[in-house]
């Protein structure tokens, strides 16, 4: 065998965490040579590339080219004002997520706890909805 390291073990012994030299990788050689190929895309690519992309809309009977972000923003911020909760939960969780470009942290126009009562309100208003319905079916 070969000589003894501090632990007891042949240095040329095989075993886990100590393979055969000869699979052993060689110095300045990776484990993946092929790799991921230059130019390929990663998730936020494709969804910049997508999300930017225009299209027309007509909105009140004009007709306006957006971003497919900016429509998608748009249609969430709708839903949101006419009193869906899961919709105004997201918008407060995008505005609040870091990296979101238009304000600095300490220009925000809300804080959290505007943020709370926004939230807060619009599940009363689905609350009161949802008795005036039943209510109104009696």
């Amino acid at each position: 065998m070969g000589k003894k390291t501090k632990n007891n073990k042949a240095k040329n012994e095989v075993g886990y965490g100590n393979p055969p030299e000869h699979s052993q990788f060689k110095s300045g050689q990776s484990g993946n040579s092929k790799g991921r190929p230059k130019g390929t895309s990663n998730l936020n690519q494709i969804l910049e590339k997508l999300g930017l992309e225009k299209v027309s809309v007509t909105e009140n009977g004009i007709k306006k080219v957006m971003t497919k972000i900016e429509l998608a923003m748009a249609s969430l911020l709708s839903k949101a004002a006419n009193g869906d909760v899961t919709a105004a939960r997201l918008l407060v969780a995008i505005s609040q997520m870091p990296g979101v470009p238009g304000y600095s942290e300490s220009e925000r126009p809300f804080g959290e706890i505007d943020h709370k009562l926004v939230l807060e309100e619009a599940e009363w208003q689905v609350y009161v909805n949802k008795h005036r319905k039943a209510e109104d079916n009696e």
